[in-house]
């Protein structure tokens, strides 16, 4: 069973948040990315300090996360490096089918955010999310739209927080009587 991290990630102000998310990589059962450069790979912003992740036609990027079960998202903290390689639109979508870039711009996301340097800067700070509508997620895409104007789009960390769903094993549940 994977480990689950307690993590105080930080406000848009600086100032700490409520401890009670934990980061969600090890629930990862399987992640992709959509125009990535090979040579900068998503998995490179997965691991603390081991890269960076780049776009490589233009500036958008999918990033998708299948979780090996249920999770509540609360949070995202994504870290880049300072200018036009800054993401600035992203749209998030739960518990769908494979998007494409098509998909990604004409659905309706569950949540769009408008992100600013400020909240990027160093490792990034906390961007909350409407909690009520990521009570059951059994995958998450987010997908990088629009840039501060440069050619390719970069991301050096990315963090999901939020608390796994608890569920039932009903093969352990046991007939009283």
């Amino acid at each position: 069973m994977a480990t689950l991290t307690k993590s105080a990630p930080t406000s848009q102000s600086g100032a700490a948040m409520s401890n009670d998310h934990f980061d969600l990589t090890p629930m990862f059962e399987q992640t992709n990315c959509l125009n990535e450069d090979t040579t900068n790979s998503h998995a490179n912003i997965l691991k603390d300090g081991q890269g960076i992740l780049e776009s490589d036609a233009d500036e958008q990027l999918i990033l998708r996360f299948n979780f090996k079960s249920a999770v509540k998202v609360a949070e995202l903290q994504i870290g880049c490096p300072e200018g036009e390689t800054a993401p600035t639109k992203m749209r998030v979508f739960i518990n769908t089918a494979d998007l494409g870039f098509d998909e990604a711009e004409d659905l309706k996301p569950v949540q769009e955010l408008e992100l600013s340097e400020s909240q990027m800067a160093g490792e990034g700070n906390a961007v909350k999310l409407n909690f009520v509508k990521f009570q059951y997620v059994s995958n998450l895409t987010l997908f990088i739209s629009e840039n501060n104007g440069g050619d390719t789009t970069q991301l050096s960390s990315l963090k999901i927080f939020g608390t796994p769903v608890i569920q039932m094993n009903m093969a352990e549940f046991k007939k009283q009587g």
